[in-house]
């Protein structure tokens, strides 16, 4: 496992991207390399979305370097890459603010749709104007990826984040830069991709049984900190749905399959439910980052690159009971430090 990341290492990703793809410069293979890595598992598929360097184009348009449209998730993508060699570079508050814009697109009047296409090369335009139809008319999630080498001030991440909340329908920005970037790389040398998104986990705070929300520890010898909270099953369940086993990546445990002990996990979780919390010794995470936020009412445990390094054969038993994992609930421990993912022992 690679645990520390440089932009030399990436360098050699994008030069290696070259070698393959002859035509692409340095912002090109970074976006080709992101698509892979971040986004999308199938490399071919990484390729027919990415917009600049195509025979039939112009070199794609500044702020649309890949649009990538997930049919299975309803979602439109949306990328700009900007790979530095040097360290310290930051980013424009008016590049950033004006890839933001792209948000407000959809809901235009297609005059000023029609005037933004004809900015745009043949392939931009055609990909650009299927998103369109697909987040306005069939209610696709649009999420916009701003990518660097470099860094970004926080105030204008939060200007553009406002900016976007201002669309008309679902949409987001994430403003990646050299750390997050640095990160990506490391599960993507380790094998883990496209890279697991953050995960929403719903605090159960609901039903007859009384919970107090939420312990929250923060360490700041170690730098460690710590969120331990009660969560529905079939989160948990929903969770491996999604994302497989890359949640298993770092654990050093494989799952066991038909065991004792997983047999005796099924039938609590489908005769015993009420009782799982007590006999289950819970699941611990490791991850990137993770925070709390409230959203229409309910509190939630943002995890971004999460890790699931004890609690697999439980996870797996959830979600083959899916139905009957509605009824449990789990006590999840979850931990993340500011100087880098947690080096750990089981």
């Amino acid at each position: 496992m690679k645990y520390k990341t440089s932009l030399m290492d990436l360098k050699n990703e994008i030069d290696s991207i070259k070698k393959s793809h002859p035509g692409l410069r340095d912002d090109s293979a970074f976006v080709f390399w992101f698509l892979s890595a971040y986004l999308i598992e199938d490399k071919y598929d990484a390729a027919k979305s990415h917009l600049t360097g195509k025979q039939g184009g112009r070199g794609g348009e500044k702020n649309i370097d890949a649009i990538y449209i997930d049919e299975k998730n309803k979602q439109c993508n949306i990328i700009q890459g900007k790979f530095h060699v040097s360290d310290g570079v930051k980013e424009k508050r008016n590049d950033v603010l004006s890839f933001a814009d792209l948000s407000l697109k959809p809901w235009e009047s297609q005059s000023v749709l029609d005037a933004f296409y004809s900015k745009l090369d043949p392939i931009a335009a055609e990909k650009f104007s299927e998103l369109v139809d697909l987040v306005k008319n069939k209610k696709y999630r649009l999420n916009l990826y701003y990518v660097t080498t470099g860094t970004c001030s926080q105030t204008i991440i939060d200007e553009a984040e406002f900016k976007v909340g201002q669309a008309q329908g679902l949409a987001s920005i994430s403003v990646q830069t050299q750390k997050g970037i640095l990160r990506t790389l490391r599960d993507y040398l380790d094998d883990i991709t496209p890279h697991i998104q953050p995960l929403k986990l719903k605090i159960v705070s609901e039903g007859v049984i009384q919970h107090e929300g939420s312990i929250h520890r923060f360490d700041p010898k170690t730098k460690i900190e710590s969120w331990v909270v009660s969560a529905c099953g079939s989160d948990i369940a929903a969770m491996y749905h999604k994302e497989g086993r890359k949640l298993f990546a770092k654990n050093i445990r494989g799952y066991l399959g038909e065991t004792g002990i997983n047999d005796s996990i099924s039938n609590t979780i489908k005769k015993e439910p009420d009782n799982f919390w007590y006999y289950n010794n819970g699941m611990t995470i490791v991850c990137d980052l993770a925070r709390k936020e409230q959203q229409g009412g309910e509190d939630f445990v943002i995890i971004e690159g999460a890790q699931i390094i004890n609690g697999q054969q439980t996870t797996i038993e959830l979600n083959r009971n899916q139905k009957d994992s509605r009824n449990t609930n789990i006590l999840v421990r979850d931990y993340h430090s500011s100087k880098g993912r947690i080096r750990y022992r089981l």
